[in-house]
């Protein structure tokens, strides 16, 4: 059952909850169910941390009240699946064994690994067929054919963004890993390319500047608390590649692909939620039930889990957060500090996107919280 699971997992990044709904459903509740009889069969659910726990469901209970009374019961409940999936997979993680976790570890990598190969070939063989495609079937998809042209790696995830939020925890995980193994120079050199250089090359092609920024910020408050000339580099070279990869974005010849306009999009999207938050600071509008004038998501993670779940979900998340990051502080171990930087990058990549409420990338922080729970 721990291996099917495993595969499960693995698999969860190549299946866009919003392009493929109804096998998303299948999943989530296949997963659910091989969960509990995975826990049943331990004789017992193991909640390591109680504080994280606790938290976490208070959130869930948060987030199911407001399907209730918020604006449209069927659709919100129509969504929760998706968080009682990625419950699961945090109280799956949270009951492994060390060997277990390390396993776990592992297949994580080979998946970003996999999905790094696989954004690689579409982005330079695949978007050439889907153009073929529509020009082949004589179909005027205007807005198709102008994402394309975008030449922003994406896939399998339906947004350059969400790959590199991916990706970027991905990359994070594998790199620590590797490094955490202690092998000679030239063996780890070896590992490295094999396996972080494609990820690395695969999210610098999303063009993805708050992936980046993401770890530019998450490198720095880790090297405030664990100085290292390693991190220094590491914080220099990341701030190299955005650098490189804003003047990438902004040579194209449509205003709306480069950075300026993605973020003054951002702006709008926010300002529009703090507005609904003045006006609605306790009762939540249930999840999928918020809309913006352009967008039904606000581009920031945490407001829109204070719009849609209410007062109580946000601080019950926001305390989860903080227990889990408290937890890995006080772990000194290479592998404890990977999983902090990891969890930060996701952290502060959803104030600029909504990655924690797409299951295929989401998973990736319910697993490491899990993983934290006996670090």
């Amino acid at each position: 059952m721990f291996f099917i699971l495993l595969l499960l997992i693995a698999l969860r990044p190549f299946l866009a909850s919003l392009a493929f709904g109804f096998l998303d459903f299948i999943y989530s509740y296949a997963f659910i169910l091989l969960t509990a009889i995975f826990l049943l069969r331990k004789k017992g659910v193991l909640l390591p941390d109680k504080a994280i726990s606790a938290c976490l469901f208070l959130f869930i209970a948060s987030l199911l009240a407001s399907c209730f009374w918020g604006l449209n019961s069927a659709r919100s409940l129509n969504e929760a699946y998706k968080f009682i999936f990625l419950f699961f997979v945090y109280l799956f993680a949270a009951n492994l064994n060390s060997a277990q976790k390390t396993t776990a570890l592992r297949v994580l990598i080979i998946s970003s690994f996999m999905v790094s190969l696989y954004s690689l070939y579409y982005f330079f063989f695949g978007t050439k067929h889907i153009v073929d495609s529509l020009k082949l079937s004589q179909i005027q998809y205007p807005f198709a054919l102008e994402y394309i042209n975008r030449q922003r790696a994406f896939a399998p995830f339906i947004l350059p963004s969400l790959l590199g939020c991916y990706l970027a925890v991905g990359l994070t995980v594998t790199t620590g890993y590797i490094l955490s193994l202690k092998k000679p120079i030239k063996e780890t050199a070896l590992l490295l390319s094999a396996f972080s250089l494609p990820i690395f090359i695969s999210l610098s092609l999303t063009r993805s500047i708050s992936a980046f920024a993401s770890i530019i910020i998450a490198l720095i408050i880790l090297q405030i608390i664990y100085p290292s000339k390693k991190i220094t580099i590491i914080t220099l070279f990341s701030l190299m590649a955005i650098f490189f990869i804003y003047l990438w974005r902004n040579t194209g010849s449509s205003s709306f692909t480069n950075v300026d306009f993605s973020f003054g999009k951002r702006i709008f999207y926010w300002k529009e939620g703090f507005a609904y938050i003045l006006a609605h600071p306790f009762k939540g509008t249930g999840l999928r039930n918020y809309w913006g004038h352009f967008s039904q998501f606000t581009h920031n993670s945490y407001l829109q889990i204070w719009i849609e779940t209410g007062l109580a979900g946000f601080i019950s998340l926001a305390a989860v957060f903080y227990f889990a990051l408290n937890k890995l502080l006080k772990s000194n171990s290479a592998l404890s500090k990977t999983l902090f930087l990891a969890f930060l990058i996701f952290a502060i990549d959803n104030l600029f996107d909504f990655s924690f409420f797409m299951p295929e990338t989401a998973y990736l922080w319910w697993l490491i919280i899990g993983l934290a729970d006996q670090s």
